[in-house]
């Protein structure tokens, strides 16, 4: 196969991409904190994982990413579930919400404790280019205590993703 040269006079007249060329990785916001909480609660309470990003396009497309640690007791059949908050100008809207608690550990007799790690991924279209701020925020599926994180980090990353 014959190999062309181009010389840089043949590109100067390109102005833009060609058609269906997208997907390409605009910013990369990342965090992590071993700061944790102690759920005790049925209702949703923010975690210390928030993180902002401001899209470059109304029609960048935001992969949410997080991972959480966690510390389950069997004896008070612990569990919890997850949920993301966007906030931009002052409006909150809920993202992603568990409808189960598939954090969840049970046992009837005995005691004991296990220690989960769990990792979501979904992605948000915004269509605005002001700043947004994300939050994950967790509940207990009883008021029994969880421990999120137990000992380790939790992460939350956010990327920034052309149309």
């Amino acid at each position: 196969m014959a190999l062309t040269k181009i010389n840089n006079n043949t590109l100067s007249a390109i102005t833009g991409l060609p058609a269906g060329v997208g997907g390409k990785v605009l910013q990369v916001k990342y965090m992590k904190s071993s700061s944790g909480i102690t759920l005790s609660s049925t209702s949703l309470v923010n975690l210390p994982l928030t993180n902002t990003i401001t899209p470059s396009s109304t029609s960048s497309k935001i992969l949410i990413q997080f991972q959480l640690q966690s510390k389950l007791e069997f004896h008070n059949t612990e569990g919890y579930g997850t949920a993301v908050k966007r906030t931009i100008s002052a409006s909150a809207t809920t993202l992603f919400e568990q409808v189960s608690y598939q954090n969840y550990a049970y046992y009837n007799t005995g005691g004991g404790e296990i220690g989960g790690i769990s990792y979501y991924c979904f992605e948000d279209s915004p269509n605005t280019t002001s700043e947004i701020t994300y939050v994950v925020q967790a509940k207990g599926n009883t008021t029994s205590s969880v421990q999120v994180p137990n000992g380790g980090e939790n992460t939350f990353t956010l990327i920034e993703v052309s149309a």
